[in-house]
């Protein structure tokens, strides 16, 4: 009868030790993320829902020993766990007066976007109208300096989302935005509005950035290296 106990302690302890090995070898990483769709996609609870450039990380990552957490987070407190390490990577524009020199940029940028401000029509006829709606922490590479050089009155929100729809309800009467961004919103709540003035202020790249806190940093740096003498590619959103 102890034969058969012994056999079985044993298999059990195997079984163990291979399970423990293979979480041992699995690095999990955060990825911090902010309501930006329909790039990201948090909820009002700050929960996750996807998006496109999720789909495209989880594609870069699926034959990796990395498994991604998301977390939803408003810009300044992405920011804020970016520096301290708790959150291991994210998407930014750089220059970025949000973070410190203490990171690693991905060396392929992530892909392209253009900054657009909107306006009501009626406030084009009146240079008085200078509130426009933003996300706060936002420096729209720059944009946001010459706007406040030229008269502009900056409504901080919390969220694009939240920007965006204080602008519609004619709160501000201009909104600077992400072009993509605001039409995900248009299409999210089957919105049209024709009559909004808008013109393009600056096209730019978003880029990966690593935090140099983070503990995951020097793998994340190797795998990003590893992969992109695999995959030659303008973009990584488009890049497997």
């Amino acid at each position: 009868m102890k034969l058969p106990l012994l056999i079985a302690a044993v298999c059990l302890f195997i079984n163990s030790s291979s399970a423990t090995e293979i979480e041992k070898n699995f690095t999990q990483v955060r990825f911090g993320l902010f309501n930006f769709q329909p790039f990201f996609n948090c909820n009002e609870n700050y929960v996750p829902e996807g998006g496109v450039a999720v789909d495209a990380i989880n594609k870069i990552f699926e034959e990796s020993d990395i498994s991604i957490t998301y977390e939803c987070l408003t810009p300044s407190r992405l920011f804020k766990n970016f520096e301290l390490g708790t959150i291991d990577l994210t998407i930014a524009v750089i220059p970025n007066s949000n973070l410190s020199n203490n990171h690693t940029i991905v060396k392929v940028p992530f892909m392209e976007m253009e900054i657009y401000k909107y306006s009501h029509r009626d406030a084009i006829l009146d240079n008085n109208n200078t509130s426009i709606a933003a996300t706060v922490k936002f420096d729209y590479f720059g944009q946001r300096k010459i706007l406040e050089r030229s008269g502009y009155v900056f409504y901080d929100l919390k969220d694009n989302d939240s920007a965006i729809k204080f602008f519609i309800h004619k709160r501000s009467q201009h909104l600077i935005t992400y072009n993509a961004v605001f039409d995900a919103f248009l299409t999210k709540n089957n919105l049209n509005y024709q009559s909004l003035m808008s013109i393009s202020l600056k096209k730019i790249t978003a880029v990966i950035v690593i935090s140099g806190k983070s503990k995951n940093s020097k793998e994340l740096i190797a795998f990003f290296d590893k992969y992109l003498m695999a995959n030659r590619c303008d973009f990584l959103i488009n890049c497997f």
